[in-house]
């Protein structure tokens, strides 16, 4: 499992945004991280762009699901540069 270098770039209350950084943008590991984050039951949606490498997550709106999905990134690797 290599790390993943990514920043949030867009949150409001239930809908976050991150942004992978290019040279980290295998489809494989794209497709394990969104299948990862679409488990939580507090997770609506995902979507993943890969011409810009983010990846759009509709969640609860509580702080604490916006931090699980944090730590499920985190626990495959991706480490936040913000």
């Amino acid at each position: 499992m290599s790390e993943h270098s990514t920043k949030v770039t867009s949150s409001t209350p239930g809908r976050t945004r991150f942004k992978i950084s290019p040279q980290h943008r295998s489809q494989e590991e794209i497709e394990r991280i969104v299948e990862n984050l679409q488990a939580p039951p507090f997770v609506d949606s995902v979507e993943y762009n890969e011409k810009t490498g983010s990846i759009l997550v509709l969640h609860d709106t509580s702080e604490e699901a916006l931090q699980a999905i944090k730590d499920i990134m985190q626990n495959l690797g991706v480490v936040f540069d913000d």
